[in-house]
């Protein structure tokens, strides 16, 4: 699976997000003002969504949040092709 990450300046309260793409890739979108540790930390945080398929799950955001809290360890980043951007803003 591919996915897309794209380094550049969010609000300060967002550190990552993610969206779907229509080609089936997905694009994550990672605050730039993040420690590099921390960075990582949320690109596995936003692949747990990805690989349990949150994106076309009915259940309320802060459940998922709270699931995906739980097993981001068991995250295979091995599966993922990534394409890394960095846009400057």
């Amino acid at each position: 699976m591919n996915i897309n990450i794209v380094i550049t300046r969010l609000t300060p309260h967002v550190k990552a997000m993610t969206t779907p793409n229509d080609d089936g890739t997905y694009t994550i979108i990672v605050n730039d003002h993040l420690p590099r540790e921390e960075a990582i930390k949320e690109v596995v945080h936003e692949l747990t969504h990805i690989e349990g398929n949150d994106f076309s799950a009915e259940a309320q955001a802060t459940l998922l949040e709270e699931m995906v809290r739980r097993n981001t360890e068991d995250c295979d980043v091995g599966k993922f092709n990534f394409f890394y951007h960095y846009v400057s803003a």
